[in-house]
Formats: structure tokens, sequence, C-alpha cells
């Protein structure tokens, strides 16, 4: 018999390697971009706080407006305030308020004159530094625990991504910083194989088009799907993978094929029972013919869930039948 238990359990190619999206570092065209917008930004809004603490004609606006003169003062020192948060190496929360404060500057500012029934020519420099202040908060994302995005759900763009992503606010740290976050992905991820990335990719597409075919198209095209996958196997693979099918439709015709992480699989319920594992799939030494924890083999306290294969005998066929039978029973 050339069928030998594995001494482990395969319910699966490494399931800990659940396909997630990375945050990869901004191109430098976009971090050279995002200052060059927040510097215009900050320029403006220092701009209009020194003309509101030195001009008159801009303290006369207050006034017809309807605000009191200390408001004047008060909004001239918080702008500023918020230019250095913005421009100055210190944490995003902080700079996160920066950008919801002047959020709130600007949208008052355009009410104010279209209360009073003031012209584009009051109005319009508010407008086009709103502009600016989008350009420059788009640029960011929000973080899971995003101070901004919680309280005021209109500005969850703010966060900051570059930051996230490898790129200081300090263009001193720009270079330290992503190279630090570099080795650090490539310490995460050190153990992949292409033979795994690839697993995960496939199993991405098979939940992809799960989700647009609904119930009723898995079902349909499960199987040639499968036959496809095992037809593009090298032999003896492809052989054994064409007489497990048979063998699995004969023994358990409840059990739906399907591809798993681009194995060929059997599922009932949505739930995946067994499957065939080639020797190329992870360029191991021999192929694998599986069972999940969905499998009723429970015997004792310890039971094989995985067999290693080289070639199907008539014994192994029979032992195979009557395991999946036991194993949707």
């Amino acid at each position: 018999m050339n069928m030998q238990v594995t001494g482990q359990t395969i319910a699966a190619p490494r399931p800990t390697l659940s396909p997630t999206d990375l945050s990869m570092p901004r191109s430098k065209g976009m971090v050279i971009g995002f200052w060059i917008v927040t510097a215009l930004f900050c320029l403006q809004m220092s701009f209009t706080a020194y003309a509101q603490l030195r001009f008159p004609q801009v303290s006369e606006a207050f006034t017809h407006l309807g605000f009191p003169a200390y408001f004047r003062v008060e909004l001239s020192l918080a702008k500023l305030l918020g230019v250095v948060l913005l421009l100055a190496p210190v944490p995003a929360r902080l700079k996160e308020w920066a950008y919801a404060g002047f959020a709130f500057d600007l949208g008052s500012a355009l009410i104010a004159h279209l209360s009073v029934g003031d012209g584009p020519e009051a109005w319009g420099w508010a407008a086009a530094t709103g502009v600016l202040w989008g350009l420059s908060c788009r640029p960011r994302r929000r973080a899971p625990d995003c101070a901004v995005g919680t309280a005021f759900p209109g500005l969850a763009g703010c966060t900051d991504e570059l930051s996230q992503s490898g790129t200081s606010m300090s263009p001193r740290k720009d270079t330290q910083k992503s190279a630090k976050n570099t080795t650090s992905i490539n310490k995460k991820f050190k153990g992949f194989t292409a033979e795994e990335r690839v697993a995960m990719k496939e199993r991405i597409q098979e939940l992809k088009a799960s989700a647009r075919g609904g119930p009723r198209a898995d079902k349909a095209d499960g199987e040639s799907a499968v036959l496809a996958k095992i037809d593009e196997m090298p032999e003896p693979d492809r052989a054994m993978g064409k007489r497990l099918h048979a063998i699995i439709k004969a023994s358990a015709p409840a059990l739906s094929p399907r591809l798993w992480y681009g194995m060929p699989a059997y599922a009932k319920d949505g739930n995946v029972v067994c499957f065939f594992q080639s020797a190329q799939k992870f360029k191991t030494r021999y192929a694998t013919f599986g069972f999940s924890d969905k499998a009723n083999l429970d015997e004792s306290a310890m039971w094989p869930t995985a067999f290693a294969l080289t070639e199907l005998t008539a014994a192994d066929e029979a032992r195979i039948g009557a395991l999946v039978k036991k194993a949707v029973s």
C-alpha cells in the first residue's frame, strides 16, 4: 500500500497565512506634492493670521460680520498654533485636531460672509484656502483610533497616512523611518514562499468569484473548475486527482466540488470537508489527501486527518471511499 499517514494534521496549507492588505510607503513624488500643498496652506493661514492682527481693513471686516474684537485676536493665535502643529514633528492626533480646527474656521468664514450677503470677492479666499486644506488632508487616511474620525465623521480622512506608511512628518527622519518600515515588512513575511503567495492570491480570487456568483454559480461551476485544476497537474498527481474525484463523488454525492487555495476540495454546506494537494503545489515530496476539522473522523483521542500519496492501489481507493463516507456521516 502506498498511502501513508503523514503523522500530522493537515487541515489547510498554512492556515495562518490569511491574505492581508499591506500599507506600502508612498512614492517620493506624492510626498513632495503633499509638502508643497501643505506649505502653501500653512503660508496662507499664517498670512491671514498676521492680517487679522495688523491690518485695519481686516478688523473692519470682522466688525462687519458681527464678531467681537477679541475673537479676531483669539482666532489669529489659534491659526498660528495650528500651523505649528502641521509643520512640527508632533503626534498624528494633534495634527488631526489642527486640521479639524482649520475646517471649522474656513467653514465658519464662508457661512459668515454668505449670511450677510457678501459676494465672491469677500468669501473667495476662504473657498480657495479650503481647496488647499482638502489637498493637504487628502493624502491621509483614518487610523483605527482616529479621534477626529470619531468626533467628526466628515474629517475621517485626516489621519496621518504618511507617518503610518513609513514617512515621518519631519523631513529629516523620512529616510530613516522608511528604511525601518521596509525592514519590518521583510522580517514579518520572510517565511512566505512563492507557492504560498500564489495560494493566498488564488483564495482571494475564489472568495471574489463566490461573492459575485452566489451559491448556485458555485455549485454549477465548482466541478468544472476542479477538473480544470486537476488537468493542470503533472503526472502522477493528475491521474490520482481524477481517481479521487470519482471516488469522492461516488462515496459522498452530497459533497460539492470547489477550489480551495487553488486545490481541488469538496464541501458540505459551504464548509470544506476534504481536499487534494498535489506535490507540486508546495514543492513537497508527495501529494496529500486531507480532511478538515468538519470531517466526522473522530476515533478515540487521536486519529489521522491527512495521508501521503505516491500512487493509488485498489486497497487505497477502498479505504479513501470508506473515510469519505464516514467524514460526511
